[in-house]
């Protein structure tokens, strides 16, 4: 793929491996999570240079985004 996307909303087991792997492999990333998530640091933590980080409110706004 070009571009990986993750949805960080939710707890989730290996998602954070499959960034990591993304990122090795110099793959756009772009990671999204609801406005109102709790977000781990290890996600906030990734240098805005290897992935972008994005909140919405709605769904819909995704595409927008894109």
């Amino acid at each position: 793929s070009d571009l990986f996307i993750a949805e960080c909303s939710y707890p989730s087991t290996g998602l954070g491996y499959e960034i990591g792997l993304a990122i090795e492999n110099n793959k756009k990333t772009i990671l999204i999570a609801h406005a109102d998530a709790k977000v781990t640091r290890m996600i906030l933590g990734i240098p805005s240079e290897k992935a972008q980080f994005i909140r919405y409110n709605d769904l819909s706004e995704i595409l927008s985004i894109l």
